[in-house]
């Protein structure tokens, strides 16, 4: 039998995957007070230092939200632009665009099917995409309307697809994939130039939204993805 050695946890691993499991566990909760670097230190048999570096780790990640002579706490919510170790990721992994499609269109499918499933829950949300989409019509219609303000407008609309999913697992895998697909989405407004085919696009999901027709909705996903695809494709011939 061929043996394989076992990958042996660092010393900072150990508390962050203490940590961790804590936050599973119930046991620490947003907002609360973690222990002092001794407590943990000495229960997890660690140095000061490595409880230090994986608080300033975990810090960077958004997760622990450190207060000078006060103590360390569960960040209640996420706290400005954090470094996301999920884009670092995905950067480093490189996915292809094809892969990419795909990814952004299952994501954005689940986001429509799950607006249309809390339909009782999101009508806020809705009027704000309807606004957005106003907007947006506006804005195309400007003359010199800016590429950066037609991006920005955009994105602002995918962005409230995510929180009228009132889904908040799925809003925060939205917001990376957008994160990531952010560049080629200004990319693809230079080519348009007037913002005109994002308009004819978002106005077909919203009235899908409109309708709560889950079909409708998904056909209208994979109408924008497909004119996302074509125009980007566009820019790199």
């Amino acid at each position: 039998m061929e043996l394989q050695a076992i990958k042996k946890m660092s010393a900072v691993d150990t508390v962050i995957d203490y940590l961790r499991n804590q936050l599973i566990n119930k046991k620490l909760s947003p907002g609360q007070k973690i222990p002092s670097e001794i407590e943990i230190a000495e229960g997890l048999g660690v140095g000061r230092g490595t409880v230090r570096e994986a608080m300033k780790i975990l810090s960077a990640f958004g997760v622990l939200n450190i207060r000078s002579g006060d103590g360390t706490y569960i960040c209640e919510s996420s706290i400005g632009e954090r470094l996301n170790p999920l884009i670092f990721d995905f950067i480093l992994y490189g996915p292809d665009k094809r892969e990419l499609s795909q990814f952004r269109q299952v994501i954005e499918v689940a986001i429509v099917e799950l607006i249309v499933l809390n339909k009782d829950k999101n009508g806020e949300e809705r009027r704000k995409l309807e606004h957005n989409l106003e907007e947006l019509r506006m804005l195309s219609e400007t003359d010199g309307a800016s590429v950066e303000a037609l991006a920005e407008k955009d994105l602002a609309f995918h962005r409230l697809l995510g929180e009228a999913s009132c889904n908040h697992l799925a809003c925060k895998v939205y917001d990376f994939v957008l994160d990531f697909i952010k560049p080629t989405i200004v990319k693809v407004h230079v080519i348009q130039k007037d913002g005109k085919i994002a308009y004819s696009v978002h106005k077909r999901i919203v009235e899908a939204i409109q309708t709560n027709e889950v079909s409708k909705a998904r056909d209208a996903i994979y109408y924008s993805v497909q004119i996302w695809d074509d125009l980007r494709s566009e820019g790199d011939g």
